[in-house]
């Protein structure tokens, strides 16, 4: 049964009805949960996760490594739709979120995998003329669109809020 085991996760990150006496709740515009390590949840335990928190009260936990979360389903940070005037990424742990319909959720995973399809026909090596009006090899322009795009993939990502 390892969806009642994350329906239990899940229900333990939920705030109770007396947990909002500080009033520092805001309508959450997006939310980063983080995948566990070498595991694969499949879009319904995330539909799952957006319906059971859809009009409840979230908190992003304050950790300072990627190493601390452990749940299979970790929410890293939300950003509010009106984010007051200290709001930060500092802060956002002192903030509880409202998960509401407008709401994004956004899933990340610590392992990608990419396929790309190149298209190296005979027919991408024609001569093209460019846009600065020179000759171009229409293969050699396929090369630079995948090195861009493996360029793109490795680059940091800092995950926003």
């Amino acid at each position: 049964m390892p969806h009642d085991n994350l329906r239990d996760q899940c229900l333990a990150s939920k705030s109770l009805p007396g947990d909002n006496d500080d009033g520092k709740e805001l309508e959450a515009a997006h939310v980063y949960l983080l995948l566990k390590k070498d595991l694969r949840i499949s879009r319904n335990v995330r539909a799952e996760w957006y319906l059971e928190h859809l009009n409840t009260v979230i908190r992003v936990p304050r950790c300072t490594s990627i190493h601390d979360l452990t749940e299979e389903l970790n929410v890293m940070s939300a950003e509010p739709f009106d984010p007051p005037a200290d709001f930060d990424s500092d802060t956002a742990h002192e903030y509880r979120f409202r998960i509401t319909r407008r709401t994004e959720v956004h899933c990340l995973s610590r392992k990608y995998r990419l396929v790309y399809g190149l298209d190296l026909s005979p027919s991408m090596c024609r001569v093209i003329l460019g846009n600065d009006g020179r000759a171009h090899v229409l293969l050699d322009k396929v090369h630079t669109a995948l090195k861009n795009a493996i360029k793109g993939v490795l680059q940091p990502f800092l995950v926003p809020g």
